[in-house]
């Protein structure tokens, strides 16, 4: 039975890598929801929660997306928008292959609505304190 023990040699031996071949295969199925995103009450929340989100694909998976659609670290909510333009953009293109598109329009279920979350929070934040005077 593995360890962390052995599973640190491995990885130092560079045995750690599977391969997935994810060809004919139906999509995996993420833990990380668009609906997680109704209890986040911050910005870093929505980005915390879009970086977990991310952290669930495998490289295949990312390998699949356009290069201008692959997602880098996030930092803030512009990050986040940058993102979600570049996913809309290769969306609404005609130039994907088949399963450049799936794996597209998954990404775009997400950060679309990630951004959408991030929306309502910044005009909360700019209305309560109207509302409080």
């Amino acid at each position: 039975m593995p360890t962390a023990e052995t599973g640190q040699r491995w990885h130092r031996r560079g045995l750690s890598r599977t391969k997935v071949d994810l060809r004919n295969r139906e999509p995996l199925v993420r833990t990380i929801t668009p609906d997680r995103l109704r209890n986040v009450s911050s910005e870093h929340g929505v980005i915390a929660l879009v970086s977990d989100y991310l952290s669930e694909w495998l490289p295949e998976e990312l390998a699949r997306l356009p290069h201008e659609c692959r997602p880098v670290r996030l930092h803030d909510g512009e990050d986040l928008g940058g993102l979600a333009v570049s996913v809309a953009r290769a969306y609404n293109s005609f130039d994907l292959e088949p399963e450049s598109m799936r794996a597209v329009e998954e990404m775009d279920a997400f950060v679309g609505p990630a951004c959408r979350r991030l929306a309502e929070l910044r005009h909360l934040e700019q209305v309560t304190p109207r509302a409080s005077r």
